[in-house]
């Protein structure tokens, strides 16, 4: 993808070194579920995200997430 004269691609070490860090940070999630693990995890997901569909798809996902979210609060707080 390139915006203006900036090009967003992974040299391929990158991508594999990234690859690595989501698998080894979600195996780490699942057998020894430590907040760190599983926020390593998040951050290389959002890395990999922005350099597989770009950043304004990244952006608008976590946006999506994140009033989705809210939107859950309010209603269980209302409810209860």
């Amino acid at each position: 993808m390139t915006v203006g004269v900036w090009s967003l691609e992974l040299d391929g070490r990158v991508s594999g070194m990234v690859w690595t860090v989501m698998f080894v940070s979600l195996a780490a999630t699942v057998t020894i579920h430590r907040p760190a693990a599983f926020l390593t995890f998040v951050i290389s997901v959002i890395v990999r995200c922005i350099f597989s569909v770009g950043i304004q798809p990244t952006l608008t996902m976590l946006g999506v997430l994140n009033v989705s979210h809210s939107l859950n609060s309010v209603l269980l707080l209302l409810l209860t």
